[in-house]
């Protein structure tokens, strides 16, 4: 998350008070930070991350102490500060998932889709081998942590976006913004691009195109 993506989200969520986050994709937890810096003195965030590869999580679960981050550490993970493990997807269930392999990113790139243009634009990334993964549905998650809104639904989940839209009908009516990864030319096999990911989500008004990236507003939200 850059700069100017970061200043969007900060005023898009002005007045949330103790703001519940739920974040599909969370990696190794970097963005933790800037997460918690949004919120103000005597409020708690509620933060929800659901990563599907397990180097990434257990790589959260090595880095949530209190030395984390250079002094920027993340809370501890407990009631309001939540891990899942698995991918979210448009049903419950085992899938094959796509693991990947960077020289300096990691594992930032794995997906339930099958890599097609991701090997040509982003050739240092390799998909070594596929596995099983837990898949949930975005409502299934909304349902199990109990949540009553969400303020801000962050998605990064390479090229599945389409399915997390058909697997959150309820979560998406209770939540008020979604900055989501939205390509404009197929990464994953049968990824929905960004116009078609717009129209999939009817009633929500796009604020800000970052390129790669989307912020929308929930203009039904009550």
């Amino acid at each position: 998350m850059n700069a100017c993506e970061m200043s969007a989200i900060r005023l898009a969520l002005a007045d949330a008070r103790s703001p519940c986050i739920v974040e599909l994709g969370a990696c190794t937890g970097e963005d933790s930070p800037n997460f918690e810096s949004l919120i103000r003195p005597g409020e708690t965030l509620h933060h929800v991350m659901v990563e599907p590869d397990p180097r990434n999580v257990q790589h959260i679960l090595d880095n949530c102490g209190p030395t984390a981050f250079a002094g920027k550490a993340p809370r501890p993970l407990g009631p309001r500060r939540r891990l899942i493990l698995g991918a979210v997807a448009r049903e419950s269930g085992f899938r094959q998932f796509h693991f990947s392999e960077h020289p300096t990113d990691g594992h930032v790139s794995g997906s339930l889709l099958e890599p097609t243009g991701h090997l040509e634009h982003v050739p240092a990334t390799s998909f070594p081998h596929v596995g099983m993964v837990q898949c949930w549905t975005l409502d299934q998650i909304f349902q199990r942590e109990y949540l009553k809104k969400i303020d801000l639904l962050w998605v990064d989940i390479q090229g599945a976006e389409s399915e997390m839209i058909a697997g959150g009908k309820n979560a998406l009516a209770h939540t008020r913004y979604c900055f989501m990864e939205a390509e404009t030319v197929e990464l994953y096999r049968g990824e929905a691009l960004k116009p078609d990911l717009i129209a999939l989500l009817p009633g929500w008004k796009l604020t800000d195109d970052f390129g790669y990236n989307i912020l929308l507003r929930n203009e039904r939200f009550a």
